[in-house]
């Protein structure tokens, strides 16, 4: 929603205005759920690493 708003308002009458308000509306759009994705995916590779040899857990003393 944000990324329509931003292309809708920053689009000038200027040409370079306008193609710089699109791909601002584009990259906005992009990156969050682009990062959420990623997060999820590093997610479950935590989830199926094996533990490291020689690093102590101290969380089970805990």
């Amino acid at each position: 929603m944000l990324s329509i708003w931003m292309w809708w308002f920053l689009k000038g009458d200027d040409v370079e205005q306008k193609a710089h308000a699109e791909r601002f509306g584009i990259f906005s759009g992009l990156w969050s759920p682009t990062l959420l994705i990623l997060s999820k995916r590093f997610d479950r590779y935590a989830d199926k690493a094996r533990p490291v040899p020689g690093l102590v857990d101290r969380s089970a003393d805990q």
